[in-house]
């Protein structure tokens, strides 16, 4: 596998459960409602929180190889923390244990907000109001790109608004909001991950605050080790 562009490609695996998943017959497009109450949040002792139930639909890669991976962003926000997000999951296996980044769409206060949550090991967290609305709930027909491009420990994040089509936004579009320069390495700041182990990566939804199970839909998934 050198690259991916659609949903069905049979790498991906949804974990945990997803309350509903539908993918659509070209593969483009996969909407997912998560279980209610779910959340991928890390804080350290004496405040322990460690909650990774949002639905995850993770394609797995080759943890040793850089890679540059994108996707289109909807959802049907609504719910205080509602989140739709792009993620990448450390570890061996279709588990939930690793590290992870999700970047994406997250409420806050009512509004829509984009930014980057980075946990390696403890989550840390930062957003900036959108520029549009990315609701599926109104009028809006805008979405948000987020890319990821790993470079050895290093991971750059990249976001673009646009009226929703097909495809990657040119690179001059292409705004950076964060810089990871050591994702996953261990005390002496070497990476974690050796030859034969896997990573994950894909959508991911999950609303700690939403009872109903939050919404979001996912469109031209890009994936391509570098």
């Amino acid at each position: 596998m050198s690259s991916v562009n659609s949903f069905r490609h049979d790498d991906f695996v949804l974990n945990p459960p997803a309350a509903s998943h539908t993918i659509s017959e070209d593969g483009a497009k996969i909407t997912i409602r998560a279980e209610p109450n779910t959340d991928w949040w890390r804080v350290p002792p004496p405040n322990t929180i460690d909650s990774r139930t949002g639905a995850f639909y993770g394609l797995t890669i080759d943890a040793t190889r850089d890679f540059s991976a994108s996707l289109w962003i909807r959802g049907d926000w609504g719910t205080q923390y509602d989140q739709g997000c792009l993620m990448l999951l450390t570890g061996n296996s279709s588990d939930v244990k690793g590290n992870w980044i999700k970047v994406g769409v997250e409420v806050e206060d009512g509004a829509e907000h984009s930014g980057a949550v980075v946990t390696s090991p403890w989550s840390d967290w930062h957003i900036t109001k959108a520029p549009h609305s990315t609701s599926t709930a109104g009028d809006s027909a805008y979405a948000l790109h987020m890319k990821i491009v790993r470079e050895g420990p290093q991971l750059t994040v990249s976001q673009h608004f646009a009226i929703l089509g097909k495809g990657e936004p040119a690179e001059a579009d292409l705004v950076k909001i964060r810089e990871v320069r050591g994702f996953d390495v261990d005390a002496d700041g070497k990476p974690q991950a050796k030859e034969g182990d896997k990573w994950r990566i894909g959508p991911m939804v999950c609303g700690p605050k939403n009872p109903q199970g939050t919404v979001a839909e996912f469109h031209n998934f890009s994936f391509r080790y570098l």
